[in-house]
């Protein structure tokens, strides 16, 4: 009996051996699981309310600290629950600055000026 336990805990090593020399070391993407229908309605509440980013002229970058959201036009949920400056900017022109109201849904348009040429 004993050296039965001890084949079971040599296969054991083995196999966790062989999990972790074979696990890649970027993690693979989970397929999406499908959502009952009250986590469909639930989820876009638990995210924030929706958010709506456009600049003109597009393809701005926008920044909240640190932290890049994405690229004009851009659209997502409001993570935040004060009000976040953000900031637009985009090569050739001015940044420009607003504020996302916290917890609220909101639409928000700005025009970039252009740099002058020196």
């Amino acid at each position: 009996m004993p050296i039965a336990l001890a084949g079971f805990v040599v296969a054991g090593f083995a196999i966790a051996a062989a999990a972790v020399l074979l696990t890649p070391g970027r993690p693979t993407r989970v397929p999406e699981l499908p959502l009952p229908p009250v986590m469909k309605e639930v989820l876009p509440v638990l995210a924030g309310p929706p958010v709506v980013i456009v600049s003109d002229p597009p393809g701005a970058t926008i920044r909240a600290a640190d932290q890049i959201l994405g690229v004009t036009p851009w659209a997502g949920n409001n993570p935040y629950l004060t009000d976040t400056e953000l900031t637009l900017s985009l090569e050739g022109h001015h940044p420009k600055k607003l504020v996302l109201p916290g917890s609220k849904e909101a639409h928000l348009s700005v025009s970039l000026a252009p740099r002058r040429p020196r």
